[in-house]
C-alpha cells in the first residue's frame, strides 16, 4: 500500500467518525429525533465522501463492508439504548404536516371544577333561612343556580382593591348577587332590560327571605 492510498484511507477514516460519531452526537445533544440524526449522518457522509473515493481505493469492497457493519451496529445500539431509557419516537419537526397527533404540541389539561353546585332554589333557601338560621349554615360557600332578571346593579370597590358588581333581581324578590366587575360589567350593562339571565354564584350568606351571592358568572 503507497502512501496516497494511506492517504485517502485516513481520509475516509476522518470522514467516518465524523458522519457515524460527532454529526449523531450533536444532533442527539439537541434531543433531535432518531430518524434526523440517522438522516444527518448519511447527509454528512454522503457530502464528505463521494463515489470516486470509494473507487480510489482498491480495498473498497472491504471497506464498504466494514463502513456499512458499523453504521448498522450503530444505529441498533443507538436505538435500543434511545427506546430502553423509556423515549418514544417522535416525528421530525420538518416532517409535521399536523396530520400526526404527534407533531402537535401538548394541551394543557383542562381545570377540573372541584365547586359544590347545590340542586335547590335559592328562594327556597332564604326561605328556609326564616325558619332555621342553622338549618342553611351548610350552604354557605357553595355553588347555586340563578335565574332572574337584573332589576338594579352599582359598582362596589369597598374595601377593595377589586371592584364588584352588585345587583338586585327584579323577580325572584330578595336576591342579591354580585360579579366581577372588570369581567362582567359591559356584559351586564349591555344585556337587554328584562332579560332573564342564568347564573352560577356562590352562597355568601342567607337571612330571613334573603339570599346573597358572590363571585357570580353567567352560564349558558
Amino acid at each position: 500500500m503507497d502512501s496516497a492510498q494511506r492517504k485517502e484511507i485516513g481520509k475516509w477514516g476522518r470522514d467516518l467518525i465524523i458522519s457515524v460519531i460527532i454529526v449523531p452526537a450533536i444532533l442527539a445533544y439537541f434531543e433531535m429525533s432518531p430518524l434526523v440524526i440517522i438522516a444527518g449522518g448519511f447527509a454528512s457522509l454522503a457530502i464528505l465522501s463521494t463515489w470516486e473515493k470509494w473507487e480510489s481505493i482498491k480495498a473498497n469492497g472491504q471497506l464498504k463492508i466494514a463502513v456499512g457493519i458499523a453504521y448498522v451496529v450503530i444505529i441498533l445500539g443507538g436505538g435500543y439504548w434511545y427506546f430502553s431509557a423509556g423515549h418514544s419516537f417522535e416525528v421530525p419537526k420538518f416532517a409535521c404536516l399536523n396530520l400526526d397527533a404527534r407533531c402537535s404540541p401538548p394541551q394543557p389539561a383542562a381545570p377540573i371544577d372541584t365547586r359544590i353546585i347545590v340542586p335547590a332554589d335559592p328562594s327556597y333557601l332564604s326561605q328556609l333561612a326564616a325558619v332555621s338560621a342553622e338549618g342553611v349554615e351548610i350552604y354557605i360557600g357553595k355553588w347555586i343556580r340563578v335565574s332572574g332578571s337584573i332589576l338594579t346593579s352599582g359598582k362596589n370597590c369597598d374595601p377593595g382593591p377589586e371592584c364588584t358588581l352588585g345587583a338586585n333581581l327584579s323577580y325572584p324578590r330578595g336576591i342579591h348577587v354580585t360579579f366581577d366587575y372588570d369581567k362582567w360589567a359591559n356584559i351586564i350593562a349591555t344585556t337587554p332590560p328584562g332579560t332573564v339571565l342564568n347564573m352560577l354564584c356562590q352562597v355568601k350568606r342567607l337571612e330571613p327571605f334573603e339570599f346573597y351571592g358572590e363571585n357570580c358568572e353567567i352560564v349558558p
